[in-house]
């Protein structure tokens, strides 16, 4: 948004790559494929509220019913079409197929960030600078 010249030139993709053994990462995985469908901009208020907690030792995940109940409170959010794309059963292989791609490309951790298909070994608010010495 801030970066008027990355508008044409840069592209960002939000890869799956479920990292805990948790039973439940997996719907987690699945809601924010449900919610993307939908825009950004919800997918990205869902994802911060899945990911809120990750930084407590351990980590903790919310439940499939507590996204559910979040996600039913977002405004403007189709919850029927949301099930639809929740429920279906490629969407798990979907995200299982990321994550191997994920494998393949040795990422260990999320983030993984890779610009034009090389990892960046910089932290994640390095990134503008590394686009920038990528582009110019």
């Amino acid at each position: 948004e801030e970066r008027q010249d990355y508008h044409d030139t840069v592209r960002v993709y939000f890869h799956h790559f479920p990292l805990y053994e948790h039973e439940t990462v997996m719907e987690l995985h699945a809601a924010s494929v449900a919610v993307q469908q939908q825009g950004l901009e919800h997918f990205w208020e869902i994802h911060d509220y899945m990911f809120e907690n990750l930084d407590q030792e351990p980590p903790i995940l919310i439940s499939p019913e507590e996204m559910y109940a979040y996600a039913r409170d977002v405004q403007g959010l189709d919850m029927e079409a949301f099930d639809e794309v929740y429920n279906d059963p490629n969407v798990m292989n979907y995200i299982l197929w990321d994550k191997q791609q994920g494998v393949e490309l040795d990422v260990i951790g999320t983030p993984g960030i890779f610009i034009c298909g090389k990892p960046m070994n910089r932290g994640w608010t390095e990134i503008e600078a590394a686009i920038d010495e990528f582009l110019y």
